[in-house]
């Protein structure tokens, strides 16, 4: 997996067998489709995995592709986590699929730091050009 933080909009790219098991090679986030980013316990966030849709998953060992969100109906979650990390990534979208999109990644906190910093950023030069 790469993340890369672009001038507007994260994008998340997956290959070989990440492709493969998570169903899709690409992700683009636009900073303004960011509602909130977390850094959570692996078991907190997988609490609120629902079913899953297409991708693959093996208790304990992996969770990637797209889930349901338990007690949310119609919403859909984006999963990349292997094995059982300590603390996951999670994006919380204005989209309903995915509406959060879950990650294990090195050094979720400077990630999510960065993320909010950007869409923050991003939501000021908004207002600010928005006039009356």
């Amino acid at each position: 997996m790469k993340l890369s933080l672009e001038s507007s909009w994260l994008e998340i790219r997956f290959s070989g067998l990440d492709a493969l098991l998570c169903v899709r090679r690409h992700l683009v986030v636009p900073y303004d489709a960011i509602r909130e980013v977390a850094v959570r316990s692996f078991d907190d966030a997988a609490l609120e995995r629902g079913w899953r849709i297409v991708g693959g998953y093996w208790p304990g060992r992996l969770a990637t592709g797209r889930f349901t969100w338990k007690r949310r109906r119609g919403l859909r979650q984006f999963w990349r986590v292997y094995g059982h990390p300590g603390r996951v990534l999670v994006i919380g979208t204005r989209w309903r699929d995915p509406a959060r999109i879950v990650l294990a990644a090195p050094d979720v906190d400077v990630i999510a730091a960065e993320l909010r910093r950007r869409a923050t950023q991003l939501a000021d030069r908004r207002e600010i050009g928005a006039g009356p």
